[in-house]
């Protein structure tokens, strides 16, 4: 079987399809981030020393909501729709995690991008707004971070929504890349073998080439791919991509699943069925995280804003109804 990534890089396969959402170009439409920032309430940023952490945040009143979008290394602008449906009731920060959007660093290594520095910005952010808990929300590799943010720093979190987050373990991400496999034909799978026959000469060019590829994979209905087409955008930083391609951010294992059964806020996960990336994560983290709330969606992939969204409103807002979020 053909192998996105090597066997040694397979524990990172889910930063691969975390970032499928945001490489692809938005042809003919507004740009996302010019449509946000037209209506952002406020922004500011954060000094983190060798960066500025920029972020925009929409709405005037209610719970603050920090909204973390997938990659690493996307723009956030992709998640456009549920800022502008959270900001109805309540604030919603978008940020712009390092080496995106204006959070640009001097250099990436391994030393500036790795996933202890991410959890260390949202540590930094959360002082930077002298809030003493964080109410996170986050999608693909977003949801990844909010749980392992949750899972470091169990009293400095009111709660978490993860939609659709990558796996949580290695094992998930194997099962992961065979579902991906399996959902394409044999054309795409013959373009994939000759992608990989050009990966050393251009990683980063091979890398979005097979995200291309394979993003049928990630949706219920394929139709939907094209209308999703109006929210991706080229403008991600492909050099975090990369980094996240390799053994930067070590093992998924102790990163996420190690920590789960540390959060002690009240977490709601919601996993499109026809999702690809595999349920068996998404069930593990229900079972390990003791306040955890599981939305399963059928007719659905990665995306549930694009392909379900009133059964994704549904789910999200009831959870912050009952959940007792404090305003601030």
């Amino acid at each position: 079987m053909l192998r996105l990534v090597s066997q040694q890089d397979r524990r990172l396969l889910p930063f691969l399809t975390a970032c499928l959402f945001i490489i692809t170009s938005s042809v003919g439409a507004q740009s996302p981030r010019a449509a946000a920032s037209a209506s952002a309430s406020s922004e500011g940023a954060v000094d983190r020393g060798h960066l500025s952490l920029h972020y925009r945040i929409f709405g005037t009143g209610g719970p603050l909501i920090i909204v973390l979008a997938g990659g690493p290394g996307g723009d956030p602008s992709y998640m456009k729709p549920i800022v502008e449906r959270l900001s109805t009731r309540g604030r919603c920060l978008l940020l712009e995690q390092r080496g995106t959007g204006r959070s640009k660093l001097a250099a990436y290594t391994e030393q500036t991008i790795n996933f202890q520095s991410y959890l260390d910005d949202l540590e930094a952010l959360r002082k930077h707004l002298n809030q003493q808990k964080l109410l996170l929300l986050g999608h693909s590799w977003g949801g990844m971070l909010a749980l392992s943010y949750a899972g470091t720093y169990p009293d400095r979190v009111s709660a978490v929504i993860s939609i659709d987050a990558g796996p949580i373990a290695e094992e998930h991400a194997i099962a992961e890349e065979a579902n991906a496999l399996r959902r394409i034909d044999a054309r795409e799978q013959a373009h994939l073998q000759e992608l990989e026959k050009r990966k050393s000469a251009d990683p980063v060019g091979v890398f979005a080439d097979m995200q291309r590829a394979t993003i049928g994979a990630y949706f219920y209905d394929v139709r939907k791919v094209s209308d999703a087409a109006t929210w991706l955008t080229g403008d991600s930083n492909l050099e975090v991509m990369r980094l996240g391609y390799e053994p930067a951010f070590g093992s998924l294992n102790s990163f996420i699943r190690e920590r789960l059964r540390s959060i002690k806020a009240p977490v709601l996960l919601v996993h499109g069925r026809q999702d690809a990336v595999a349920e068996g994560g998404v069930f593990e983290a229900h079972h390990l995280i003791r306040r955890s709330r599981l939305v399963l969606i059928d007719k659905c992939g990665h995306v549930p804003w694009i392909e379900q969204p009133d059964q994704l409103w549904k789910a999200v807002e009831s959870f912050l109804s009952t959940s007792q979020i404090p305003a601030k």
